[in-house]
């Protein structure tokens, strides 16, 4: 996956009497080599630029190269001429960036903080199970009440009688 990426933007200059239906943009590496044949064309998404952009994302682009940009806007006369423009991508170091920036520190850090934090935390969450455990304990063993009725019987419910002879 690639953060490479390019803006594109445009100004319009003359519609031609018509107002503009939607603007296409495109793009393709270029090679140094005259001897090497272009590269294919490749659209930028979405392929039908809305007529009141004036500028667009293009994603996916390689670090140190060199693209051609096409853009041009089409109205019901047809497509208008095409802008081409070169442009380099940058090299690609937001990697080494964020490595830098992670490391910041480093070398002062004390660890001893971090013992001391996982230590109150691992304490918050033993303390909160053993209160756990209790309560559940307590609400499963609670004694029986002590009269004759049953259980599953309700208090307005008739009760039977069994006396042994």
């Amino acid at each position: 996956p690639s953060t490479i990426l390019a803006l594109l933007r445009w100004d319009v200059e003359d519609t031609g009497g018509y107002p503009i239906t939607h603007f296409t943009a495109q793009y393709r590496l270029k090679h140094s080599p005259a001897d090497q044949p272009p590269d294919n064309w490749h659209r930028v998404i979405p392929g039908r630029i809305s007529p009141s952009a004036s500028q667009i994302d293009v994603y996916k682009l390689d670090p140190n190269s060199t693209y051609i940009f096409e853009v041009w806007a089409s109205n019901d006369l047809g497509e208008g001429e095409v802008v081409q423009v070169e442009a380099t991508t940058q090299h690609n170091n937001e990697e080494i960036e964020l490595g830098r920036h992670l490391l910041a520190g480093a070398d002062t850090f004390d660890t001893r903080y971090w013992v001391a934090a996982v230590a109150v935390v691992m304490g918050t969450l033993v303390v909160l199970a053993l209160g756990t455990c209790y309560a559940l304990y307590r609400e499963c063993h609670l004694p029986l009440s002590k009269s004759n009725s049953s259980p599953l019987s309700s208090p307005g419910s008739p009760q039977q009688e069994t006396t042994k002879v």
